[in-house]
């Protein structure tokens, strides 16, 4: 409380107004302020400073700051009681201050509204298709959220996914896509039956970029049900049907290399125009809808372009959202799946499970390359795999075989490859998980036992490569053995991580011997094929040839096994660099891992006599070495991968080892771990392979689950003393 003309608190020994005007009544005494402490505690609180609540329990006693700002009259007689009249005028100003923000928000929705009304109708065919562009419009910019509303930008991730892909890395600033007669919205029933530029892309050329999508993406991601899509009879009538068939022409034309699409993809129907339309236009129809499954299709359409263009972070984000998506979705519980109380039912569970364990193969990948960890363990994944059937055959077999899941055959299908992939990513997931734990290179980096487990599982992978690979095609492709058995050396790669403390033994024999065999396959596909334009198999390649170069940098030549002598070494070598530098040319953001790679292999003797141990110490030369560390930073957003950034640096600062002084004990001791691992491992190399390990079943593969708790902390529930924990203690609420 304040007194009259002053705003200082109230103090009962001050001489008040009222004694210099006699003639006025006397005012009322004011009510006594309550401290900080008492109000906050809603306590009575006296006039004494300190108070008797505050005195008791010992606390600073404080004056409690005014919630609202006094400001005096010009007359110093206004009586205080008039100070309520006050406050409830300054609530009342700014309720009215308030109001008038709420308009002038409520008129710039109106704006927007108008303006996005304007812009649609200009291109719509039909009044009702431009109400429900309008309509959407409306879900998609929200200033005011008005109660109930089910807003898009709160409903979905649409508008983050808008501002993050709006625009292809390799967009050119081309003009938006325009439809044929100048529409830009598609009709009800055949949202995408005009696609062009400048014109109408026509029926057998669709259907050539489908077929592009189905040879070199589906095959691999088989998330889809490519004929809803392909087939114009079939195709949904829904508007948000039109970002698919654009997202699948564009992924088709930027794969095509064949001369037939040479005019289409130089005649302004660039995949950069079909991208942008698809996600400009036509993402927020698709997260409009309320089937989940559909956004997640989405998302992994994003990232099936992500793969082929140069975007780390990119592939990145997307991979680790889509998984998140999944997980929301609850995809990964079988529990969650909808009861099979019809074959429609049978039949959507079965999607579930593509749509699931594409994103999971996704989300492997991209943790393996980039040594990232996963989006979710693989002890917390329930849901089966899906059948190995043919799209066309999905519904057939699915009524067959009801209510139960269709049985998976031995017979190759289009899905086959794609399944066989996932159970390699399940090995590396196991891999990875090991890698990345904490203790790795104290507990497991020396150990053998799970090393010894992994490779059991990917030999019997690699026994059944022949009956998943298609080998009636004379192409190479992703359905080939070789891609498979390219994917096998990457596994293998992942195993060890070699230093300058392990090369000499295991971990540089087993790098050498697997990145020497990628590298090769890879040139190879490279040679034939245009599959290998990826920005992960770009990555891929960079971190073998780094991992090679190492090993041969970090073991001294006194140490170095037969797989260092053997002439495959420098063809890897030199093909890693001809892959490195064909792909700088077609993604110039690239050229700093071929011209790092380049300078690692001048710098990195392949061969060199023995030297003696009281040689000089030798580095690499000084130009080099900066050429390296200026490219760190560039190279760290692109490689990402932490192990193959520290070779670099390794190599770039650090000394070439030198034999020690026990340099034949230490190559005795190297070459006698070598022979264990090799006669642990004798078994997995037998050409004549029983029948259990060809056969497959759905848990082979199953990563084990991980324990990484202490050693001498029994996991025995019987054995745990609940009461010598104690419960944690409980708050007092009621103290004071």
């Amino acid at each position: 409380m304040a007194t009259p003309g002053s705003g200082l608190p109230y103090d009962p020994t001050t001489t008040t107004a009222a004694s210099e005007h006699p003639d006025q009544p006397p005012a009322k005494r004011a009510k006594t302020q309550a401290c900080s402490r008492c109000r906050r505690r809603k306590q009575k609180c006296d006039d004494q400073r300190p108070c008797a609540n505050c005195a008791r329990s010992g606390e600073q006693c404080s004056e409690a700051v005014p919630s609202y700002h006094y400001h005096p009259r010009p007359s110093d007689h206004l009586s205080s009681t008039h100070t309520p009249l006050a406050w409830l005028g300054d609530i009342a100003s700014l309720e009215e201050r308030i109001s008038r923000l709420e308009e002038s928000n409520a008129r710039l929705q109106d704006v927007v509204d108008r303006n996005g009304l304007a812009g649609d109708s200009a291109r719509a065919e039909q009044t009702s298709l431009s109400h429900e562009e309008n309509h959407h419009h409306r879900r998609r910019v929200s200033f005011a959220s008005r109660s109930g509303e089910t807003s898009l930008t709160r409903s979905s991730p649409a508008i983050g996914l808008l501002a993050t892909f709006a625009r292809s890395d390799e967009d050119s600033n081309l003009s938006p896509l325009t439809f044929q007669g100048g529409s830009g919205t598609a009709t009800t029933r055949r949202p995408v039956s005009q696609h062009g530029a400048e014109g109408a892309i026509d029926r057998p050329t669709e259907e050539a970029l489908f077929n592009v999508y189905h040879d070199k993406v589906h095959c691999r991601y088989p998330f889809l049900r490519l004929d809803d899509f392909r087939d114009p009879v079939k195709r949904p009538s829904g508007v948000w049907a039109s970002y698919f068939v654009n997202m699948i022409i564009s992924i088709g034309l930027l794969l095509d290399k064949s001369p037939a699409s040479e005019p289409i993809r130089n005649h302004h129907h660039s995949h950069q125009s079909f991208y942008r339309t698809a996600v400009t236009k036509y993402l927020s129809h698709v997260f409009a809808q309320p089937d989940r499954l559909l956004h997640i299709q989405a998302y992994l359409l994003l990232a099936m372009h992500a793969i082929y263009s140069p975007s780390t972070e990119r592939i990145i984000s997307i991979a680790s959202a889509t998984m998140r998506y999944c997980i929301m979705a609850q995809l990964h519980r079988a529990d969650a799946e909808p009861p099979p109380v019809s074959v429609q039912a049978k039949i959507d569970a079965q999607l579930r499970r593509r749509v699931f364990w594409s994103a999971y193969t996704l989300d492997r990948a991209v943790g393996a390359m980039f040594d990232l960890p996963f989006s979710v363990p693989d002890y917390q994944i329930t849901v089966k795999m899906y059948a190995n059937v043919d799209d066309a055959d999905l519904a057939a077999r699915c009524a067959a075989s009801f209510p139960a899941d269709p049985d998976t055959g031995r017979r190759l299908t289009g899905v086959s490859a794609a399944l066989h992939v996932v159970y390699c990513r399940q090995i590396q997931s196991e891999i990875l998980n090991t890698t990345l734990h904490r203790d790795f290179d104290t507990h497991f980096d020396r150990a053998s036992h799970w090393r010894l487990r992994v490779l059991e599982k990917l030999d019997r992978w690699r026994a059944l490569c022949h009956r998943y690979a298609d080998t009636s095609s004379p192409l190479r492709n992703f359905t080939s053995s070789e891609w498979l058995h390219m994917i096998y050396n990457y596994s293998l790669a992942m195993l060890y991580q070699p230093t300058k403390a392990t090369a000499a033994g295991p971990a540089g024999d087993w790098t050498v011997k697997s990145c020497v065999q990628a590298c090769l396959i890879f040139r190879r596909f490279q040679r034939e094929t245009p599959i290998t334009e990826l920005w992960l198999g770009l990555i891929a390649q960079f971190k073998c040839g780094v991992a090679l170069l190492y090993c041969f940098f970090a073991t001294p030549p006194h140490l170095r096994t037969a797989a260092y002598e053997l002439p495959d070494a420098s063809e890897a070598v030199r093909a890693c660099s001809i892959v490195l530098s064909i792909l700088a040319e077609r993604w110039p953001q690239s050229k700093c891992l071929r011209d790092a790679f380049d300078t690692l292999a001048r710098e990195v003797p392949l061969f060199e006599p023995r030297t003696d141990a009281n040689a000089a110490p030798r580095k690499m030369r000084r130009e080099s070495a900066d050429a390296l560390m200026a490219a760190m930073p560039q190279l760290e957003v692109i490689v990402v991968h932490r192990n193959t950034l520290r070779m670099i640096r390794e190599m770039a600062q650090e000394e070439f080892p030198r034999p020690p002084p026990d340099a034949a004990a230490q190559q005795q001791k190297s070459l006698s771990e070598i022979a264990v691992l090799a006669e642990a491992t004798a078994h997995l190399a037998e050409e004549d392979s029983p029948s259990w390990r060809t056969s497959i079943t759905g848990d082979i593969f199953q990563p084990i689950t991980p324990h990484f708790f202490q050693a001498n902390v029994p996991l025995d529930a019987d054995n745990f003393d609940y009461t010598a924990l104690g419960f944690p203690g409980e708050f007092d609420l009621l103290d004071g």
